[in-house]
């Protein structure tokens, strides 16, 4: 003998499943990520950066963050940096190549960090004491996600969305430091600013222009062409 009773089924207490909403094939859904547990939310929503999260409002921590080795191209590496002192930390981008450490000019730079929960970061040139007294946004806006970047254009060739969003591009010869805060979905702040510094070289640029990319399209003849070259 069977009995059934029919009633309202409840997803599962708080929300430890919550981001294997993310790897579905097909998207996660709010409706979706609700139904991996109580406490999941979508974040982002509208964005490319919606995600399922767990939305503790038991959790009184600030975000951690930690270097991201993906975004050093070859020749640069992370070093200690003793310019800051607690509640403050960070690190100093070095140019291996150069007796000094500094980057060469008219070179582009992209920095940032990763977070062990989705964030939201802010960038400034001068230290701050609250995340709301920071000026500029990162590359990913207000979005509150795990990795974080923010692209510096060279002055030779300045980009127009870097330079709306930092509102400073690389010049020879300079000393730069970047300051950061974040905070998580619960209005947690990290205590204290995470500082990257670097210098630029202020030797004569010696390398050549490389080519980015051209204007022509495929299978199409063409009279001229535009190149794009850039350091």
């Amino acid at each position: 003998v069977f009995t059934y009773t029919v009633g309202v089924w409840q997803p599962p207490e708080g929300g430890k499943n919550c981001e294997k909403c993310n790897d579905l094939s097909y998207g996660c859904s709010e409706y979706q990520c609700k139904a991996f547990g109580q406490g999941c939310a979508l974040i982002n929503q509208g964005t490319t950066h919606e995600e399922c999260v767990w939305n503790n409002s038991n959790d009184k921590l600030p975000p951690k963050i930690s270097l991201r080795e993906d975004l050093l191209r070859e020749g640069y590496e992370y070093k200690p940096s003793g310019v800051v002192s607690p509640p403050d930390h960070g690190t100093k981008i070095v140019y291996t190549p150069n007796q000094k450490g500094c980057i060469p000019p008219y070179t582009n730079l992209t920095i940032g960090f990763k977070t062990d929960e989705p964030a939201s970061c802010k960038v400034d040139l001068q230290r701050r004491n609250n995340f709301t007294s920071f000026g500029f946004d990162m590359d990913e806006g207000g979005a509150f996600t795990y990795n974080h970047s923010l692209f510096l254009p060279s002055s030779a060739f300045p980009s127009e969305s870097a330079l709306n969003n930092s509102g400073i591009s690389i010049d020879g010869n300079k000393d730069y430091y970047f300051y950061f805060m974040c905070k998580d979905y619960n209005g947690n702040e990290n205590p204290g600013n995470f500082v990257m510094q670097f210098c630029t070289d202020m030797s004569p640029d010696e390398t050549a222009p490389l080519i980015k990319g051209t204007n022509y399209l495929k299978q199409s003849y063409i009279q001229y062409i535009l190149m794009v070259m850039t350091d």
